[in-house]
């Protein structure tokens, strides 16, 4: 299962790989990033959640609205 969230930096993307998944951003003009690699999709909703993705701007934001669990994101199918 493929998951996105949309915020204002970009879209995070959990996508699966051979031996987990893999926590991505599409940042608005385009260029992607890959921020890690997981043993399973809800680690890293909580690394976005926590703030502690790698992705700096998304890391030092003070206030933010993100989903605290996996079922707050969109899948893709």
């Amino acid at each position: 299962m493929k998951y996105f969230y949309k915020t204002e930096f970009g879209t995070f993307f959990i996508i699966p790989s051979y031996d987990g998944v893999e926590l991505w951003i599409k940042e608005l003009l385009g260029s992607e990033e890959k921020l890690g690699s997981y043993p399973n999709a809800q680690m890293a909703a909580d690394d976005v959640y926590r703030c502690a993705t790698g992705y700096t701007d998304w890391d030092l934001q003070i206030d933010v609205d993100e989903p605290s669990d996996l079922e707050e994101w969109s899948k893709l199918q």
